[in-house]
């Protein structure tokens, strides 16, 4: 069992884009898709109606202002697979990503090749439950972190026990607003988080990434 967990708010265009793409390129393999949305979300909730097979996570009325990484950790604690794939309402899954992944030598953590961050950084991954519970004391999403400082984190720790690695065939595409000039609310809403995860970052990695730290 393959689950691959997308957070998403109010982009209901590139939720259904990046549904497409992970049945389009996992048909042999048995994947659950796991959505997290808001719960003002309703076009994105109203689209899901139309779609079967999918577990849908609704954050809870006390969840504030779209914190990705709690999403990520809502969607863990209710999947089912051995891997857990992060996912994200503005990439797609390119064709034969899941095989390579899966093939590639590994210690339970993959990074995924996505052409503007190549190997600097894994923005998304697949990593395995063991690897979860034992590296990263049963936490996918990291609620120290707004976004994207999140990432930097996950790379250093998988370095620290010589695990990082990049699957350069396991490919996404990246729709970020800074790729395709186009921004919208939700990455408005991330870059300002963004000086501050940064700042939350070196501090956590100078004190060796301590499991007690206040959340955002």
């Amino acid at each position: 069992m393959i689950s691959i967990i997308v957070p998403s708010r109010d982009r209901p265009t590139g939720l259904l884009r990046v549904i497409a793409s992970i049945l389009l390129t996992t048909k042999e393999y048995d994947v659950e898709i796991i959505p997290v949305l808001d719960v003002p979300d309703g076009k994105s909730h109203e689209l899901l109606k139309y779609l079967s097979g999918l577990k849908v996570v609704t954050m809870p009325p006390s969840y504030v202002n779209g914190h990705p990484q709690q999403k990520y950790q809502a969607g863990y604690r209710v999947s089912s697979g051995e891997w857990i794939v992060t996912g994200a309402d503005d990439i797609t899954f390119c064709e034969d990503w899941l095989r390579a992944a899966l093939a590639h030598p590994n210690k339970g953590f993959i990074g995924l090749w996505e052409r503007h961050q190549q190997e600097k950084l894994a923005p998304l991954f697949v990593v395995s439950r063991q690897y979860i519970k034992t590296v990263m004391n049963g936490r996918l999403g990291l609620p120290w972190y707004y976004a994207k400082w999140a990432d930097n984190e996950w790379k250093a720790r998988a370095e620290q026990r010589g695990a990082f690695t990049v699957c350069a065939e396991a490919k996404i595409v990246h729709h970020h607003a800074r790729y395709i000039g186009k921004m919208d609310d939700v990455a408005r809403l991330g870059e300002l988080h963004y000086a501050q995860d940064k700042k939350t970052f070196h501090a956590r990695q100078k004190a060796e990434f301590p499991e007690k730290w206040p959340k955002v």
